[in-house]
Order: C-alpha cells, then sequence, then structure tokens
C-alpha cells in the first residue's frame, strides 16, 4: 500500500499511470504490470475507488488487480498525542521456558 497526495483541479484533465513492479534486490526489477486512468474517473467512481487489471505493454493478458481509492483530506497542522495502555492482558505460552503477551491497538482515521 501507498499513499500520495494530489492536487485536484476542477475541469483539469489529469492523467495518471500507475506501474508496478517487482523488487528482486539490488538494480533488478520485473515490470508485474500498469493501469492508465484519470484522477477525476477515481473521484467520479463509487467510493472514489477504482479496480482494474494490470497488463503489460502490448499484451491483453492481466496478470494482476490494482484497487486505487482516493480520499480528500483537509491540510491542517494540528497533531495529536497519545498514551495507550492495557490492564489484565492474557499470557500465552510460546514455549515450555518463556511466556509472551502480542497485544496491539488498530488506529483509524475517520473519514466522513
Amino acid at each position: 500500500m501507498k499513499s500520495f497526495i494530489i492536487y485536484y483541479y476542477f475541469e483539469k484533465h489529469q492523467p495518471l499511470k500507475f506501474k508496478v513492479l517487482d523488487h528482486d534486490g539490488g538494480n533488478t526489477y520485473n515490470n508485474i504490470g500498469s493501469v492508465e486512468t484519470t484522477l477525476a474517473k477515481i473521484l467520479q467512481s463509487y467510493n472514489s475507488t477504482i479496480e482494474s487489471d494490470l497488463v503489460l505493454f502490448g499484451t491483453d493478458k492481466p496478470r494482476g488487480r490494482l484497487v486505487v481509492r482516493a480520499d480528500t483530506v483537509m491540510e491542517s497542522n494540528w497533531s495529536i498525542k497519545l498514551k495507550i495502555g492495557a490492564l489484565q492482558l492474557p499470557t500465552y505460552r510460546v514455549c515450555l521456558f518463556c511466556s509472551q503477551t502480542s497485544p496491539f491497538f488498530e488506529i483509524w482515521r475517520c473519514s466522513n
């Protein structure tokens, strides 16, 4: 998953090309495929989400699916500090001589 900010200009054609590469280490990459669309098409679709087949240039055979979703983000300089704690977490046996807890918290951004 990758996020980035693109400014939307109403009634201006903004083409986008998404290329998916497999990084094999060093300077070696394999081209999985690409998708071409416009920012307006993404924003006008249901839930501002599109799904498209990844295809190599010159072929019609799909090599995977790409899901692109747009969110409206308001610029702000707000910051938030959280202090999260937990009590009475269960202990799980990992081996005979040790025990470990593996709690996690999910923090979501609400979109209205």
